[in-house]
């Protein structure tokens, strides 16, 4: 999609890293909070599929959760998915591309998907976004009426 949406992800918590292939996002055990969030586009109605990049560095206690990816409006308090991740979901030291499904049923401003670092295990977060889009049909995602799969943010 837009090349500028990617200069929109932000990351609250963490050390930015652009020297490994892109920005990631580093953050250290006991840190909780956003690894990732923005890019703050609209995302007109239709089905959604959200592929992020994570990698968990270090051991984890199986049972806890180590991030909750979700998609949400632009405060946050409108959430239309959300998947936690545990020791099981991040292999240690792999790179690892969940997916997060949602459905849009009405236009959604300033949309995000946001990665939320529990602390319970280091993670290092590449700051992008793989949106897959079926249906949509309203711009600026989709070209003058006809649904785009594939974007990059």
């Amino acid at each position: 999609a837009w090349p500028e949406r990617m200069q929109r992800l932000q990351h609250s918590v963490g050390v930015r890293d652009d020297s490994d292939g892109g920005p990631v996002v580093r953050t250290a055990l006991g840190e909780r909070g956003h690894a990732q969030f923005g890019p703050y586009m609209p995302f007109s109605p239709g089905r959604y599929t959200a592929r992020l990049q994570l990698r968990r560095m270090g051991r984890a206690p199986d049972e806890e959760v180590l991030a909750t990816i979700d998609a949400c409006d632009a405060a946050g308090t409108t959430v239309l998915s959300s998947q936690d991740l545990r020791a099981d979901d991040l292999p240690e030291g792999v790179w690892t591309t969940p997916a997060l499904e949602f459905e849009v049923e009405t236009l959604v401003w300033g949309g995000q998907v946001r990665v939320l670092a529990t602390g319970a295990a280091r993670l290092e977060v590449r700051l992008q976004v793989d949106l897959h889009e079926e249906g949509t049909t309203v711009a600026p995602m989709a070209p003058s009426g006809s649904s785009r799969n594939g974007s990059t943010v």
